[in-house]
């Protein structure tokens, strides 16, 4: 899907003030690293190592595996594509309602679909599971333990379990070391939403030598650009730890100013964004009257499974979540 995804403000002219149609947390993005990118421009003379080589190392000294069962990625979807190609032809079981381009990827490799509620309505003609964890649109958490059960008892299936939001949760995702142990589990890991820079495009794998190996088969050479490494291993070595729950506790505390407007509820969510279910208007009107007041939602409407009954919402600053409630309360009884 090129068009349909969230972080439209572009199709708006400049009005657009608070924008929370994107999953990510732009007060997240760690301090000096644009800094640091400024003063390596001169970079973009030259190529970049054609497979990440060094960002490699370093992404697996903090994870604790070996470079050989990491691989840098353009961004979390070039990961999702990757997949998909190097075992064309799978039968592909992906759990929804969840981001459009698994079942994207897997239609252009010629993959036979199944559109599943739960890992547990896997069927037995399935040989790779697709699910994001936490889930991207719900905000849902899949236990860690009922993911790696699965793995050990379903040795046939390959496992894809987009992790771009680990970082968007206090509950537990499966760790680089045990995807690597169960060996068939491929783990897709976003630094593009972990630090705040989607325009830069950065994501990797984590996955057992021989799952590596058949993505690196279906891998161009230099998808990661040279800022994109440069940012990468500036913050392997340079970012700090980050705790989430203030983040989390502003969310909670958006949904339940959105729960006091009639004829709108927040759904349960275990990061910081969630799903909006609404009675009237459309997701559709609901997101231009807003965008028309300076604020930028997602509308959840294309999202299989969902309808013109869902916006998705990803909490920021309190200043901008006060915002966004003002906007809500004008715009949702017009």
């Amino acid at each position: 899907m090129i068009r349909g995804h969230g972080d439209d403000s572009f199709a708006y002219g400049g009005t657009i003030k608070h924008d929370f149609s994107s999953n990510v947390i732009t007060a997240l993005q760690p301090q000096g690293l644009l800094n640091h990118l400024q003063q390596c421009i001169s970079l973009i003379d030259h190529y970049p190592q054609p497979a990440a080589e060094q960002l490699a190392q370093d992404i697996a000294g903090k994870l604790g595996i070996g470079s050989e069962e990491v691989l840098p990625t353009n961004g979390a979807t070039e990961a999702i594509y990757l997949a998909a190609a190097a075992y064309s032809g799978a039968t592909s079981a992906i759990v929804e309602p969840t981001f459009s381009e698994y079942a994207d990827a897997c239609h252009i490799n010629g993959h036979k679909l199944q559109r599943i509620a739960t890992i547990e309505e896997c069927c037995g003609a399935a040989s790779m599971l697709w699910l994001c964890n936490p889930n991207n649109p719900t905000g849902r958490l899949t236990e860690k333990e009922s993911l790696l059960d699965f793995a050990r008892s379903h040795r046939n299936i390959l496992i894809v379990i987009d992790q771009s939001y680990e970082h968007s949760t206090t509950g537990e995702t499966v760790s680089a070391a045990e995807a690597v142990e169960a060996g068939n589990i491929i783990l897709i890991h976003s630094m593009t939403k972990r630090f705040a820079i989607p325009g830069l495009r950065l994501g990797f794998v984590t996955a057992a030598r021989h799952i590596i190996s058949m993505l690196e088969g279906k891998k161009q050479p230099w998808s990661v650009n040279a800022l994109a490494v440069e940012a990468g291993v500036w913050l392997c070595r340079n970012a700090g730890t980050l705790d989430i729950r203030p983040y989390i506790e502003e969310c909670r505390w958006l949904q339940n100013e959105i729960n006091s407007i009639k004829s709108i509820e927040a759904l349960a969510s275990d990061t910081t964004f969630f799903l909006v279910r609404l009675d009237r208007p459309c997701s559709t009107e609901l997101k231009e009257r807003l965008a028309e007041e300076g604020v930028l939602v997602r509308n959840a409407n294309n999202f299989h499974s969902l309808d013109e009954h869902y916006l998705r919402i990803a909490a920021q600053e309190h200043e901008s979540n006060v915002q966004l409630v003002k906007a809500l309360r004008k715009c949702i009884h017009q």
